[in-house]
């Protein structure tokens, strides 16, 4: 038979079996401490008791002595301790209690006689003996085969008050023992009624508090059957509640995220098939002998397709950076001086240009930790953007300074600027903020959120302002790992 583990069980039960087992081990410990207290009580009642008929008998003792001896001029000596013991043997002997009178020397003067089919009585400690021969009381409770028995032990006194004996009474414990035998069963009938109770009640309780998991378990197999539009909606104020919110909040994510996925395949999928076109139609016209032979119109074609080609592996290497940013891979990070970086990129910049002026303003020479390639990566996609809008004659101009503890590059030009309509969302993938250009100059729209993952990546931010006629610029902030001296440099191509 296969064994049934608890953690295999639903969470109703497992709370309920908890309830139960807090419910009967509080009780059963508030029950052991009440019987202890409660057995420390009626021993010490029990005690008492015996301690006041040895006394009432050593006082009737006591009391003749002195009655024989009033009003006689020569009284008879008093009564020996042999006499006394017989007394108070005959006076407190019974059915549950047995006495026993031993002289100062511990030797046994006279005892209870013990019926043969009772467990004989237990004899005092020599200790104790001693101790109660010195005038002290003492009590022992010993454990019997049948039976407790409460041992009591009182000095016996002469007339001049001089200790001659030691009583020992032992009286049965039976008693107690029935009533703590009855309190015990009620405390295990009514700890298990209440541990029952507990269960029942815990698991109604836990039911009902725990029926919303029950619409998330079903929520959750229709997302996995495709039903992404599910939601729970619980409006509730409790940790279920919010494990609701939590829930419908994952899911709107992703299906914004699925959203995102779709339409940025779907925008590759157009963005590959626009030159794979021209290069089958290209491939197709000189299978059929359009060039007529004419080396001059094979030239250009030939030219097109490479052209087409460049496009190609150009967004092909683009798709691949956007695969690695969003796979989250670890930065290889390493200082990167940004003035050195800001230079190089600002060079390479006035090599491509037609006409634009390229400036350069380093107000705070600057270093990050980060990687140098995709960071000069950012900084090449906004030239080329700048370099794309900016007429001949306008002006570019890449800034270097620093603020809050940041270092910060900005990329300013006097292009044509972003409409305010797609300046929100200019730095989504295969957004361009002016369409009819973009494609005519081979964009694919996706150089300014490679640059906006990459910054974020880095733990930075990406921000851009932008005016229609006037030109844009593009902020960049990242974290500083150091500061040299401020300065100035400036230079114009």
């Amino acid at each position: 038979m296969a064994r049934i583990s608890p953690d295999t069980w639903p969470i109703r039960w497992r709370i309920a079996v908890l309830n139960m087992s807090i419910v009967a081990v509080t009780l059963l410990g508030l029950g052991a401490i009440f019987l202890a207290v409660l057995d420390n009580a009626l021993v010490n009642i029990s005690g008492e008791y015996l301690r006041d008929q040895a006394r009432s008998a050593l006082n009737i003792v006591q009391d003749g002595d002195r009655g024989r001896r009033a009003g006689v001029a020569n009284p008879p000596p008093p009564p020996t301790i042999q006499r006394s013991a017989e007394f108070i043997v005959r006076r407190l002997s019974g059915p549950d209690t047995s006495v026993a009178v031993y002289d100062t020397s511990g030797t046994l003067v006279a005892a209870s006689e013990t019926q043969e089919d009772m467990e004989a009585w237990p004899p005092p400690p020599r200790d104790m003996l001693n101790t109660a021969a010195s005038g002290a009381e003492g009590t022992l409770v010993v454990s019997q085969q049948s039976r407790r028995t409460l041992l009591l032990l009182m000095p016996l006194r002469g007339a001049d008050r001089e200790v001659v004996g030691v009583i020992t009474l032992a009286g049965s414990l039976e008693l107690v023992e029935q009533l703590q035998h009855t309190l015990r069963t009620a405390l295990g009938l009514g700890t298990l009624l209440a541990a029952l109770l507990a269960g029942v009640l815990g698991l109604r309780a836990t039911r009902q508090a725990l029926r919303p998991l029950d619409r998330v378990i079903a929520a959750a197999r229709s997302i996995a059957a495709g039903h992404l539009e599910v939601r729970l909606r619980l409006n509730r104020r409790d940790e279920i509640g919010e494990l609701a919110e939590a829930f419908d909040t994952m899911l709107d994510r992703l299906a914004s995220a699925l959203q995102a996925q779709r339409r940025f395949v779907a925008d590759a999928a157009h963005e590959l098939r626009t030159p794979l076109t021209a290069l089958g139609g290209m491939v197709e016209m000189l299978e059929m002998g359009a060039d007529r032979g004419d080396r001059a119109t094979v030239s250009r074609m030939l030219q097109t397709m490479n052209r087409e080609i460049d496009r190609l592996a150009r967004l092909v290497s683009d798709l691949l950076t956007l695969s690695k940013l969003d796979a989250k891979r670890p930065i290889q990070n390493a200082p990167v001086d940004l003035a050195v970086l800001v230079n190089d990129v600002a060079n390479q910049t006035r090599l491509l240009a037609h006409g634009q002026h390229v400036d350069v303003t380093i107000a705070d020479a600057s270093s990050v930790t980060g990687d140098q390639d995709q960071l000069k990566q950012v900084l090449l996609n906004l030239a080329d953007n700048a370099l794309k809008f900016t007429p001949p004659g306008g002006r570019i101009e890449f800034r270097l300074g620093s603020d809050h503890g940041a270092a910060t590059i900005g990329v300013a030009d006097t292009g044509s600027g972003i409409p305010a309509d797609v300046l929100p969302r200019v730095t989504e993938r295969f957004e361009r903020g002016d369409p009819s250009r973009s494609r005519a100059t081979g964009g694919f729209g996706l150089g300014l959120a490679i640059a906006r993952d990459i910054v974020e990546a880095h733990g930075g931010q990406l921000s851009i302002e932008s005016k229609v006629g006037e030109g844009t610029v593009v902020h960049i902030a990242l974290p500083r790992q150091s500061s040299a001296n401020h300065q100035i440099v400036r230079s114009a191509a």
